[in-house]
């Protein structure tokens, strides 16, 4: 059992009843999901590739719409982009710990939020009466980019002192990023400013309380567009391909891991996804598909654990792979990939299956 809604529950904006009812839907390991949630789940699994299943989430699509993102399949991604993005999340990190009265907050872990938001918690210190509040700072993914933010919850023990004090709805308030020349970290510490002094008369040219008034910031953008694209594309073209390569002893096949990976997108490290790759209806590899730039020049790689790699490894191909410091147990290989359309990237992927694992397969496994 489950329920879906197409809005976030601020369980703490319930009435009696509605709050009983939501804690009935929560009992026992049910969820409560977004129909957002639930569809880019379901896009995930390619629909399990069945037309019903395809044709009900385009409805949903259709009745309920939550996210008119898209992008086409010779989309480019640059690999710049998620560079700026490492230098972005470390900037706004290192923000937090040299602003006065301010310090992270590391308690929860939905300071990310794949293809929602990226950022961090913060404490601020000594707002009222030598009270605490908590806020979040990082950007919001939107359908034209990506815009920067300054959130406080409107609820006890995170930022409802700070709501209460500048508008009289029961709402979260937000804080935007106005002027493009003004730099990330002068507009946190300006927002910080405000909020402790309760001044928004000086603040109306760099920051703005309406989302529609932000700057979007498209780099930052890059890290919803790639798992999209994956997501949205990867699979059946991958599929495609397999059935070419395909013959009457060996029947190739790819689909998303059968098993959640909580590590799939990692704030300022990585961004991609798992796949498995089926012999003859049978698991033979599984495999990490995405962007690395944790450190560097980014890089797009295939990565695989020591121990498929040791089925598909031979010593013509074995100066190809190399390990990345601090991924135990795991063997990469680098694939070309900046500021091609996504068509030619996958395209490269499957050449990379083909001679590095699949010429090199004996029909046994």
């Amino acid at each position: 059992l489950g329920y879906i809604a197409n809005y976030t529950i601020n369980k703490e904006e319930l009435s009696k009843e509605d709050k009983q009812a939501f804690e009935n839907a929560c009992a026992d390991g049910k969820t409560v999901k977004t129909w957002k949630e639930f569809i880019h789940k379901l896009e995930r699994y390619q629909a399990f590739n069945d037309p019903m299943i395809r044709s009900y989430l385009d409805y949903v699509r259709a009745v309920c719409p939550f996210d008119d993102f898209s992008l086409s399949a010779n989309t480019k991604i640059s690999l710049d982009d998620f560079q700026e993005i490492a230098r972005f999340t470390q900037g706004l990190k290192d923000k937090i710990d040299k602003t006065f009265d301010v310090s992270l907050y590391t308690r929860s872990s939905k300071y990310f939020v794949p293809q929602k938001r990226m950022g961090y918690f913060f404490e601020l210190h000594k707002f009222e009466d030598d009270k605490s509040v908590w806020g979040w700072v990082g950007t919001l993914y939107t359908r034209k980019g990506a815009v920067i933010c300054v959130e406080f919850e409107n609820r006890n023990g995170w930022g409802k002192l700070v709501c209460k004090k500048f508008q009289k709805i029961k709402s979260d308030l937000h804080f935007y990023l106005k002027n493009e020349k003004m730099t990330v970290d002068n507009f946190f510490e300006q927002v910080v400013k405000c909020v402790k002094t309760g001044n928004t008369n000086n603040i109306h040219d760099c920051i703005t309380l309406n989302q529609n008034e932000a700057v979007n910031l498209k780099y930052l953008l890059a890290a919803k567009s790639l798992p999209w694209l994956m997501d949205k594309y990867f699979l059946a073209m991958a599929n495609e391909k397999l059935v070419e390569y395909s013959n009457s002893d060996c029947k190739w096949e790819l689909s998303s891991t059968c098993a959640e990976h909580n590590d799939s997108e990692v704030q300022g490290s990585h961004c991609g996804r798992y796949y498995t790759l089926h012999l003859n209806n049978q698991r033979y590899i599984e495999f990490w598909l995405g962007v690395y730039y944790n450190g560097g020049d980014a890089k797009f790689i295939f990565d695989i654990s020591e121990v498929d790699y040791s089925r598909i490894s031979s010593s013509e191909n074995s100066n190809d792979w190399y390990k990345i410091k601090g991924w135990n147990s795991r063997v990469v290989h680098n694939i070309e990939f900046n500021e091609k359309p996504f068509i030619e990237v996958a395209g490269s992927v499957m050449k990379l299956i083909k001679e590095k694992i699949l010429d090199k397969c004996s029909v046994k496994i």
